[in-house]
């Protein structure tokens, strides 16, 4: 049996997939159905999702079936009840044989390796050993906790809020904290890669340099800023400020595209592409529509290369019909227009990690008209 959907990947070294690693140890039938029904209770897929932020043991709530309240998962699950009794007894019972634990406390015997930044930023709460704060995620910034005056080698530490950022330091790690009244208290803290150890050995450039032929027509030119991290960092929030523009250009039967993707601050990704298909096919209405199919892809392949699990971004052009449809959840029939490039970006759409918003926009009509030539369109934007 050949499974057509690509798998999630793995969170670090020593990580694996939990019904794999069950089925292995012999696991099937109803006592696999019962995994399962604990595992998606979890919303765990993998063992990361039951571990300590330092990937030492495993938690207490993963043992006895509760959700664990220090991390989100960036997979949309089935609402479900708590296991009963008897089925939270095999689930405890598989862990205790597939992960042997050296006591009570589940110590695993082969812990996992340190996370990345992009699977640390899935906990509620993060640390940074360097500035001794922790951090909270909030809606579109991070509520930090510091230690209080004297106190910064006790081993019991209190954290009192103490404003507000919008960005994480860089050795920022997942760590898992309990809230008493107006103070946090640090349970634990992972070991995350160094940035540097944790960015792919090839370039983003490489990654859209080798785009396969069928998507190759998407970037024609494209700009990139040498720094990606403003922007990757923006991705990774759900509500952040990652946006994203599609310009669509018609005229005499020609048609371009042109996008930029930004935070709040900078322009990251500026790009250009002739629209493909024939001269009679082609409408203002499919310029946008290649436009937005650009976008997606891009912004699917950055969250590919930097390991973002989970995020948002706005994206906007000034074809209202064209948004609704690319995010519309009725079906899609091949008698609709652009069938083509609509029901690949609606593909697209639904595997990407994140959540898409669409927002409404107007160009000035001196701007938006296609009056470039084909041979000098680079210049546009580069």
């Amino acid at each position: 049996m050949h499974d057509p959907f690509p798998k999630p990947p793995l969170a670090c070294a020593n990580d694996c997939f939990l019904m794999e690693i069950f089925a292995a140890h012999g696991y099937c039938g109803s006592d696999l159905r019962a995994l399962n029904d604990c595992q998606m209770h979890l919303h765990a897929l993998r063992l990361s999702d039951l571990c300590t932020a330092d990937g030492s043991k495993l938690t207490d709530s993963a043992m006895g079936v509760q959700p664990d309240p220090h991390r989100s998962s960036p997979y949309t699950w089935p609402c479900s009840h708590r296991p009963g009794f008897k089925l939270r007894s095999r689930w405890h019972s598989a862990l205790s044989r597939v992960f042997p634990c050296t006591t009570a406390t589940q110590p695993l015997l082969c812990p996992l390796e340190a996370f990345p930044h992009s699977v640390s930023l899935l906990w509620t709460w993060c640390y940074s050993p360097a500035e001794q704060r922790l951090f909270a995620r909030t809606d579109l910034q991070w509520a930090f906790y510091h230690v209080g005056s004297g106190k910064r080698k006790s081993v019991n530490r209190l954290y009192h809020h103490g404003g507000s950022v919008r960005s994480l330091p860089n050795d920022h790690q997942a760590a898992a904290v309990t809230f008493h009244g107006h103070t946090a208290r640090l349970l634990s803290f992972g070991s995350s890669l160094p940035p540097d150890e944790a960015i792919p050995d090839h370039s983003f450039l490489e990654v859209l340099d080798y785009l396969p032929d069928s998507s190759r027509w998407a970037i024609s030119e494209y700009s990139l800023l040498s720094d990606l991290q403003p922007i990757i960092a923006a991705l990774a929030l759900s509500q952040g400020p990652a946006h994203a523009i599609s310009d669509g250009s018609f005229k005499d039967k020609f048609g371009t595209s042109a996008l930029p993707i930004f935070d709040a601050d900078t322009f990251s990704i500026l790009g250009l592409n002739i629209v493909p298909g024939h001269p009679d096919n082609q409408s203002a209405y499919r310029s946008e529509l290649a436009g937005l199919f650009v976008i997606v892809l891009i912004v699917n392949l950055l969250c590919s290369w930097a390991n973002i699990f989970q995020g948002g971004i706005e994206v906007g052009c000034d074809g209202l019909s064209v948004l609704n449809k690319a995010c519309d959840s009725w079906p899609m029939e091949p008698a609709d227009p652009q069938f083509d490039l609509l029901s690949a970006l609606c593909t697209m759409i639904t595997a990407s990690a994140l959540k898409w918003t669409r927002h409404t926009i107007h160009f000035n009509n001196s701007v938006h008209q296609a009056n470039y030539d084909h041979d000098e369109m680079h210049c546009v934007l580069l």
